[in-house]
């Protein structure tokens, strides 16, 4: 998929699993006032699609998009389904990569209510673009101002 293309639609049924092979995708919520919020960038290997399987859920929670140019392996959700119940090796890995994905926003619930804005943009600048701050005395941020609100 080339970049900027939804891969998930918030709201939408989705039957997919995405595995990411390479690439780049972010997740946003996008709220019925039109406002979105980017909360997770995630560079290959990855999935996309566990939090609806592992709840049995039908609907997307959240919005998925390409950032980079990517390349998925998709499949059906029965047909993961067969696979990580045959494969105990490929259930630990979804598991694992699904567990520490949702562990920092599990950790920092509440944050909104417990620190200022300014403290919540800098813990997620750091969060987001950490690696890339700290490889470079100076980092320009990928994202508009707009974006980033």
């Amino acid at each position: 998929m080339p970049a900027n293309e939804t891969v998930i639609q918030k709201g939408m049924e989705n039957k997919y699993i995405y595995i990411l092979l390479e690439g780049e995708i972010q997740v946003l919520n996008e709220y019925e006032n039109g406002r979105s919020f980017s909360f997770a960038v995630t560079q290959a290997p990855g999935f996309t699609g566990l939090l609806e399987f592992f709840a049995e859920e039908k609907y997307a929670t959240s919005t998925v998009e390409t950032t980079k140019p990517s390349v998925f392996l998709r499949m059906t959700k029965s047909d993961f389904r067969q696979w990580v119940e045959n494969d105990f090796s490929a259930y630990k890995t979804a598991v694992t990569y699904f567990a520490k994905r949702m562990y920092p926003s599990i950790s920092s619930m509440g944050n909104s209510g417990a620190y200022t804005n300014r403290h919540i943009l800098l813990n997620y600048l750091f969060l987001t673009y950490g690696n890339d701050i700290n490889s470079k005395r100076k980092y320009r941020i990928p994202i508009t101002k707009e974006k980033l609100a």
